[in-house]
């Protein structure tokens, strides 16, 4: 039997008893009872009317009670006037009315708790991902368990009752700190402590320029690709190699991957040959830390890997066909038709026929002295009857793998090596060095040698021996050839054992491992800076010293510095390693990207407070490091390698009791997503309790577990994340301190102080461009939007690549900036701030990262209203007015034309649309007809003629020609109302003609000296589906330019004359004649076309999946065989789809099904300075605005926005040393402003100013 959910009728019907018998007993209940914890619907009604009245001041007795529940039709339903009466018959006095409310209370509980364990176990059976069913599980709960604090809405009288106490409370403490104390004075005094469901964010540029050149080499550990770091951040390449604290090579993890735009950069280069591209402040590992380029000078050691083991598991190869790709790379002409060997060892030439014999039988050898040319033989086709020779296979080889037509200056690794294993690496090189290379002594020592006039492929070798472990020496001879030798004896030995030799070089050194002198090498040891270490530390400690271990570590090989050089300005990247900060880049040890850490510090120990901090960079324990060189006030470089003095550890045991007594709990999760830091909090709270929550930083989260649905568009999700961590400050009622990176706009400007736009990646647009509104039809710029409300947008939805409305939920202005402008092929413009947001192929770019020749997504259509607010003869006749019309103040309405046809036409519509208000009359005057409009009454004083009234309210009367535009109106039409306009329009200025001559043109287009009709012909054209071209034409000497609206290509002439079509009978012939001339041509599918990119990001990776090669999915596409030349091309939508069928990839169904338009960028340039807006359009975050896509802008979630500047930073020679300016830059609640605080390097510790400044230690 099914028990009945938990209820106590008797206790409802006391309370309501009460409440009539005694309107005062409301006062003991509303503050816990709510009308929803009522189990009978009745009894929620008469609760409901009962708050109703209290908040009106009015008594709630019987009579009242019926009197508002008859009024609102509600009386019947409870059960009429007699049910009231039995209300109050059934309780003697009100004076329990509280404790019959606690009973309804704790049902009403008890019925939530069933419910939601029955949502519980529904999203168990529903939701597959086990890490949000228990978020969403944890929620339910929570939510039951504080559901007063979460109530939607408080009784004003609540409100200001508590607001009251809470005066009382400030009055008393007169201006002491209200919120958790940030234990800065100034900063305390002018937030007032950071207060409780605030979001606050904490901002600065990250590692303050550290970043590399985009052309920077990464190793992925995992494949043993080399890629550059460009690449790893566009990929999101997810582990590089690093060094420990101990001086160990391990694989680490990335967690962000960062864009920091154009900065100056250095080349760094070390006497080994290796070389780095930095910014200026990229530190470099020494023996006394990391240490910033700016402080490092030639002559100085740093660390490089010993080794980089990073080899692949590929073995497709043949062992044959490594070594004959090996002969052709050092000693194969490959700049002619067929390539060629060039060789005089026997063993090496028999091997290089052989393997050519058995992989390529249809070819033969051709020998001329000691050159071996591999050619096709002609015979094996001339007897079967075939004229024409198909493509020679060594030939298409070498070219798919981009080696053919190389000079021997260009040869370079083709990308497959570095994905081989470590033996089918060892045999390339032993093939390479065999040809190239040598070995032979020098003053008794054995050296190795490998010299060619390639840059690149030397420098290939030099990495590829860095692999296996060798020492060697990359450089440039005196004759300009380049080479890598080997001259450390221990290195010559392993590459004997490890790699070796073929043909006449196996037989040098035979017994190497006698015959090589062991001789010690003086390259690489650890620098003299070491044996200050020694002096400074007393001997038994130097014999387990971590700096000593750290120098000594055979991982790493310190390389001296051997010029520092600028080279401009560059593209960098930066990546985010949380374990240990650092990885390899270029074969060099590099580092990656706290005031939050003294904040959480000084809340902890000094005021008593709960923190909790989740670190997302850093480990645990190098936040403990930190805290404790901040409390103990030891240099933190010296607390990492263990140099401390004997005088010190006496502060560390203190500090070390200090910071236990402290509540600061850490959690240290990478990639934590908001569902589990939510998770997370929620427990704390519960069990330990926390007054705040600090987030480091904001970046490195991801919205789901496992990043799942990691956004491609990371802004996006960003802003989804600060969304949630704002829900989160508001659910526990605590504040929320979530650090956060500035966009890289502040390193391009003249001034560096942050300001709230560098939040807001997205950009600006400026004020009078206009936005698609999808719903109406028209277009608003932009700075119209401000303040309003409710309006919806069109946005693309870049999983289905679908135009959808969706609601804007705010827009406003940004500031004054600097603004370029940007011209497609198609003539659409848009005047942008440098930082705002295209979509490409390649994912959303900003403007400064777009160049010519990109192509950018546009809509192919726009959507808009089905039903007409104007008549066909409204809009055909407007059409003609527009267009041919002269319809100035004080000037007679009339019509000019050549075609009496097109007057009578005009003269039939006025009478259609005003009857006998109007009186039209045709007048023939020197070859044109003139047709007059005049009104049928006299016009006096009041009385104006009906058409000028009508184009009046439509916004174009008293327009000349070149100040014409479609009134907005005509936007709000159905597409069947907007051809009719464009019809008529086209009629008077528009052209549709077919040239005759040596080659037929078809010419659709239409003419205006008024810009501004261009554009919105255009975009009217655009409704319809037709991407028309705007162009201007100058008018030398003739008057004013004239605008092109053109129509061209096979679909969009023939969608022209199948929906729009010609008027006159004269343009009429021209369009039959051009329908029969379009009928013999195929269409350019050159068009409208995905861009080639879609090649490499989805149809290789689809390809993969699929086990498909190049050339069997060329040969499905029907394309005979042209390897990955193919990739270079762009795709029609025919295309795309097939390709998508062959290889299987939605994706790339859906571009070939798409409502964007790929357009190409003919120009960017500046465009002075203007006020710009932005706007926020949640979930998709782009919207449709000058027919472009764009991104939109992240709305702040923070109540307090806070950035962190230093000026000593970019500038040296600043009087500002060591002191941060800390700016209140937004403050929902409260007065902004700027608090300057000390900074301390060496502790990484923030201090009130006013404050002596500490010695540095």
């Amino acid at each position: 039997m099914e028990k009945l959910l938990p209820q106590n009728i008797e206790a409802e019907c006391g309370v309501l008893g009460s409440i009539i018998i005694d309107p005062e007993a409301i006062v003991q209940v509303a503050d816990f009872l709510l009308a929803e914890d009522f189990y009978r619907d009745a009894h929620r009604s008469i609760y409901e009317i009962i708050l109703q009245l209290y908040e009106r001041h009015e008594p709630a007795d019987f009579i009242t009670i019926c009197d508002e529940l008859e009024r609102l039709n509600k009386l019947e339903d409870v059960g009429g006037a007699s049910y009231i009466t039995s209300l109050i018959n059934q309780v003697p006095t009100s004076g329990n009315v509280e404790y019959y409310g606690r009973i309804v209370e704790r049902t009403a509980v008890l019925r939530r708790l069933i419910h939601a364990a029955g949502q519980i176990a529904a999203t168990a059976y529903e939701e597959g991902d086990a890490d949000i069913a228990l978020d969403k599980a944890e929620q339910l709960i929570f939510n039951i368990s504080q559901r007063h604090s979460r109530s939607d809405f408080d009784l004003l009288r609540d409100i200001l009752s508590e607001y009251m106490d809470k005066l009382d409370q400030l009055h008393e403490r007169r201006g002491a700190i209200v919120g958790v104390p940030t234990g800065f004075t100034d900063l305390d005094r002018l937030t007032g402590g950071l207060q409780r469901s605030d979001l606050i964010i904490l901002a600065a540029r990250p590692a303050v320029g550290k970043c590399l050149t985009a052309r920077t080499l990464i190793d992925d550990p995992t494949t043993g690709e080399r890629v550059t770091i460009e690449e790893c951040v566009q990929r999101r390449l997810s582990t590089i190699y690093g060094v420990s604290e101990h001086g160990q090579m391990r694989p680490a993890q990335v967690t962000d991957w960062i864009d920091s735009g154009i900065q100056p950069c250095y080349r760094v280069t070390t006497r080994t040959g290796r070389s780095v591209e930095v910014t200026g402040h990229h530190p470099f590992l020494t023996v006394n830390g990391w240490i910033p380029l700016h402080d490092l000078h030639a002559g100085q050691c740093i660390g490089v890997p010993t080794q980089v083991a990073a080899f692949g598991n590929d073995e497709s190869w043949s062992l044959d066909m490594v070594r004959l790709l090996a002969y052709f790379i050092t000693e194969g002409g490959l700049s002619r038709h067929s390539p060629a060997f060039t060789n005089t060892d026997p063993v090496i030439i028999e091997d290089f026929k052989r393997i050519t014999a058995t992989h390529f039988p249809v070819c033969a050898i051709r020998q001329e002295r000691i050159t071996y040319t591999v050619a096709q033989q002609k015979s094996l086709y001339t007897q079967r009857g075939i004229a024409i020779l198909p493509r020679n296979p060594v030939t298409a080889w070498l070219s798919d793998l981009g080696l053919m037509g190389k000079l021997a200056k260009d040869k370079f690794f083709p990308a497959c090596v570095w994905k081989w294993s470590r033996r089918y690496l060892a045999e390339f090189l032993r093939t390479l060095m065999s040809c190239d290379g040598s070995i032979y002594t020098m003053g008794g020592q054995p050296r190795i040698e490998f010299t060619v006039a390639s840059p690149q492929l030397a420098a290939d070798v030099h990495h590829a021996f860095i692999r296996f472990g060798l020492e060697t020496k990359f450089y440039r001879t005196s004759h300009g050839a380049w080479r890598v030798e080997i001259t450390n004896p221990d290195s010559v030995r392993k590459y004997q054992e490890q790699i070796g030799w073929i043909g006449e070089k196996t037989t040098r050194f035979v017994d190497h491992m006698y015959l090589v002198p062991l001789r010690v090498s003086n390259r690489g040891h650890a620098p003299q800076e070491t044996w200050q270490i020694v002096r400074n530390a007393a001997y038994a400690e130097v014999l387990d010293h971590p700096a000593l271990r750290l120098a000594a570590s055979t991982d790493i090989h310190w390389d001296e510095i051997a010029s520092i050089e600028y080279i401009g300005e560059h593209q960098v990247y930066d990546l985010t390693v949380p374990d240990g900060a650092n990885f390899v880049a270029q074969d060099i040890f590099v580092h990656n990207t706290s005031l939050a850490l003294s904040l959480a510090h000084n809340a902890a120990v000094k005021f008593q407070h709960s923190v909790a901090v989740f670190s997302l960079e850093m480990s645990k324990e190098q936040l403990v490091q930190r805290l404790l060189a901040m409390e103990a006030m030891i240099d933190q470089q010296r607390l990492r390698t263990g140099w401390i003095e004997d005088d010190e550890w006496e502060r560390i045991v203190a500090a070390m009791g200090t910071l236990s007594a402290a509540n600061i709990w850490i959690d240290d999760t990478a990639g934590i997503s908001t569902t589990e830091m939510r998770s997370k909090a929620r427990r704390l709270q519960a069990e330990h309790g926390v007054d705040l929550i600090i987030v480091d930083y904001l970046q490195l989260m991801q919205s789901t577990p496992n990043g799942t649905r990691r956004n491609e568009n990371r802004v996006q999700e960003i802003s989804e994340i600060s969304r949630n961590l704002k829900g989160l400050a508001r659910e526990l009622d605590v504040p929320v301190l979530a650090l956060a990176q500035l966009s890289r706009a502040v390193e391009s400007r003249q001034s560096k102080v942050p300001q709230l736009s560098d939040l807001r990646e997205s950009g600006c647009i400026t004020g009078d461009t206009p936005v698609y509104l999808p719903d109406t039809g028209t277009y608003l710029p932009i700075e119209q939007l401000v303040g309003q409300r409710g309006l919806r947008v069109l946005a693309l939805n870049t999983e289905t690549w679908q135009l959808e409305p969706r609601p804007m939920s705010n827009a406003f202005a940004t500031g004054h900036k600097p603004v370029y402008r940007l011209t497609t092929r198609l003539g659409r413009t848009i005047r942008a701030t440098a930082n705002h947001r295209f979509l490409t192929m390649r994912g959303w770019l900003r403007l400064d990262a777009l160049v010519q020749g990109e192509r950018l997504a546009l809509p192919r259509k726009l959507p808009g209203p089905t039903h007409a607010s104007m008549s066909d003869a409204e809009l055909a006749l407007l059409g003609h007015l527009i267009g041919d019309g002269c319809t100035l103040p004080h000037h007679v309405i009339q019509y000019t034309t050549h075609e009496l046809e097109l007057a009578e036409t005009v003269a039939d519509l006025a009478i259609t649309v005003f009857g006998d208000a109007v009186v039209p009359r045709i007048q023939q005057e020197r070859g044109w007809y003139q047709v007059y409009l005049a009104a049928s009454q006299r016009l006096t004083h009041g009385v104006r003629n009906p058409i000028a009234e009508w184009l009046t309210k439509l916004g174009v009367f008293g327009l000349r020609s070149f100040e014409k535009r479609v009134p907005e109106q005509v936007f709000a039409q159905p597409v069947e109302g907007i051809t009719r306009f464009l019809r008529h329009l086209w009629s008077t200025d528009g052209c549709i003609n077919l040239s005759i001559g040596k080659k037929h043109y078809a010419n659709i287009y239409y003419a205006s000296s008024s810009a501004e009709l261009a554009r919105n012909v255009q975009s009217l054209l655009l409704r319809i589906g037709i991407n028309a071209t705007l162009s201007r034409h100058p008018q030398i000497k003739k008057g004013r330019d004239q605008h092109h609206v053109t129509v061209s290509g096979k679909e969009e002439i023939e969608r022209f004359i199948t929906q729009i079509g010609a008027l006159s009978q004269k343009k009429r012939v021209h369009q039959a004649a051009m329908v029969d001339y379009l009928a013999q041509r195929l269409a350019n599918t050159n068009r409208d076309v995905v861009p080639r990119e879609a090649w490499r990001l989805f149809a290789v990776p689809a390809m993969q999946t699929a086990g498909l090669t190049s050339r069997q999915m060329q040969a499905a596409l029907g394309n005979a065989y042209c390897g990955t030349s193919l990739y270079k091309q762009n795709l029609s939508r025919e295309r795309t789809a097939r390709l998508a069928q062959v290889v299987q990839c939605t994706r790339l169904s859906s571009l070939a099904q798409s409502d964007v338009y790929w357009d190409e960028i003919i120009s960017i340039e500046p465009d002075g300075e203007a006020e710009v807006y932005d706007l926020t359009v949640d979930e998709l975050h782009n919207f449709v605005a000058g027919d472009i896509v764009l991104h939109n802008s992240i709305e702040q979630d923070a109540d307090i926005v806070m950035f962190i500047y230093r000026d000593d930073v970019y500038n040296p020679e600043s009087e500002r040393k060591n002191i941060a300016d800390i700016i209140v830059a937004k403050h929902r609640n409260g007065p902004v402003g700027e608090v300057s605080l000390y900074f301390q390097a060496s502790h990484t510790r923030f201090r009130d100013l006013e404050m002596t400044p500490p010695p540095e230690q």
